[in-house]
Order: structure tokens, then sequence, then C-alpha cells
């Protein structure tokens, strides 16, 4: 079976961004909101902490392996990247501010048999 691998940082207060590069566009909900909402997050994110520590988790085995890592710098791609961007909003007790689902435009495609009358 396949490990679940996560990074914890030691402590929240000395967690640090560093560094974004990218941006992805994403439909995320959130907390009381009950409606998703567009926002931006970054592709690629430097995390700096004063500990990082590195688990791995075997769901077969129910066994978990911890070691500090010598690296306290994380870069963090793709969806792990929009997930710590995302937690880190709610750890400095950010507003979570996008643009709700319900203001987008809807466009009616139309079925297969009227596609040929429209150019």
């Amino acid at each position: 079976m396949i490990s679940t691998v996560f990074t914890f940082f030691s402590r929240i207060d000395c967690l640090t961004i560093k560094k974004e590069e990218g941006v992805v566009c994403r439909l995320e909900e959130c907390g009381a909101k009950e409606e998703r909402e567009l926002v931006e997050r970054p592709y690629r994110i430097t995390l700096q902490a004063k500990m990082v520590i590195f688990a791995e988790v075997n769901p077969s085995l129910r066994k978990i392996r911890v070691r500090e890592l010598e690296n306290k710098r994380i870069l963090l791609e793709g969806i792990p990247a929009y997930g710590a961007a995302h937690e880190m909003e709610h750890l400095e007790k950010r507003e979570i501010k996008g643009i709700p689902l319900w203001t987008f435009e809807y466009i009616k495609e139309p079925t297969k048999n009227n596609q040929k009358n429209i150019q």
C-alpha cells in the first residue's frame, strides 16, 4: 500500500511564507460559508520554520514514522501549496475573500440538435 506523507511544523508562530510563485484560480468552500468562492492561490510556495517534523503515515500498517528535517525551508508545489496558503490565511486570522460562485455568468450551451443552426 502507498504511504501518505505529511510535513508538520513544530511551532506555527515561527512559520513564515518566504516566497510565492505562480497563480492558480480555485473554487473553495471554507468555514461557515455555504458556497464556493473563486480565490487565487500560489502554485509554488516556500515556507520556513524553526523546526520541521516530517511524518510518513502508512495506513495499512497503522504506523507513523517521524523525523526532524535539517532543512528549515520547505518548497511546496501544486495542491500542497494551495492548501498551505489557505491554512496560513486561517492561522493569520485573515478573512478569506473570494468571488462567490453565484455571481458567475451562466451560459447555456446548445444541445447537439441545435448546434448545426449556430454559427
